[in-house]
């Protein structure tokens, strides 16, 4: 049986995620451009992405154990993330940004909670399919397709009586508001790369674990329809022909804006900008 090709693997080519989509629609177009196509480096990395990435590779772990039928006791689980994020933080080469008033051990004791509040609760009425799964798809049909492909990775899919789901973990810092799973665009992009390469029917649920004292484990199951299918491609098609001719702009009132790692770049944008040469197929 052929190996699946890996999520890097993936990457190597020209491409869409859900990440750069979202960017460039619902966070700022212009810090879209200054990662994608101008290649600005970062002048730092958020504390926040390294302890979500220390976060996302512990749920990894404990729930491949768990599909293989083994027991994970949610304590261990939590050593593995005081070891994951303290190996990411020496191994990131950017300088680390902290928030004020952060503290390196209440993070670490944040995360060990965190950890044990989602596997205490989860796994008891759903069975673990599959974890980490990549997928690569095209946005649209025949010769109206576009050129890049949507590639990305489901973080697991269980099945939870008669119903089939993918799910996404996210941590945050306090509860969801009512009714944004409903307005995300990931279980968009992930539904209709579903529906794309599996006919059996799957529903979209996001596992949000908050980091507050007492960690909160907020389920929030979602469904797209055909027609979000549709606006989804024609999203992308008319992004496509916006950063063809450049038209990036701030977004200065963005949530995104303080911690923003392209800030310095961003104030000296309207002085120094000059129309720039670049390959659009490179720009993934």
């Amino acid at each position: 049986m052929k190996a699946r090709p890996s999520l890097q693997e993936l990457r190597k080519k020209p491409h869409w995620s859900y990440s750069s989509i979202n960017t460039f629609l619902n966070i700022c177009s212009l810090q879209w451009a200054f990662r994608y196509v101008y290649r600005h480096e970062p002048a730092f990395t958020p504390i926040a992405l390294v302890f979500g990435s220390a976060f996302h590779s512990t749920l990894e772990y404990a729930l491949r154990l768990r599909m293989d039928g083994r027991t994970v006791l949610p304590a261990t689980a939590a050593n593995l993330f005081n070891d994951m994020f303290s190996q990411l933080i020496r191994a990131e080469e950017r300088e680390i940004r902290y928030p004020e008033g952060a503290d390196i051990i209440a993070l670490h004791r944040t995360g060990r909670r965190m950890v044990v509040a989602y596997l205490g609760e989860n796994g008891d009425d759903e069975e673990v399919l599959d974890v980490s799964v990549p997928f690569r798809v095209f946005l649209g049909e025949g010769e109206e397709a576009l050129e890049k492909p949507l590639v990305g990775e489901y973080d697991c899919i269980v099945q939870q009586g008669q119903q089939r789901l993918i799910v996404d973990w996210k941590t945050a810092a306090r509860r969801w508001p009512k009714r944004k799973e409903r307005l995300d665009l990931q279980p968009t992009c992930y539904l209709y790369a579903h529906t794309k390469n599996d006919p059996h029917s799957v529903g979209f649920r996001f596992d949000i674990v908050t980091k507050t004292k007492i960690p909160a484990v907020d389920r929030r199951l979602t469904i797209r329809h055909p027609d979000q299918f549709t606006r989804l491609i024609e999203q992308v098609r008319v992004m496509e022909k916006m950063i063809r001719a450049e038209h990036f702009l701030p977004n200065d009132q963005s949530w995104a804006c303080k911690g923003c790692p392209y800030g310095m770049s961003c104030q000296a944008w309207h002085k120094e900008r000059s129309r720039s040469l670049y390959n659009f197929a490179l720009a993934a």
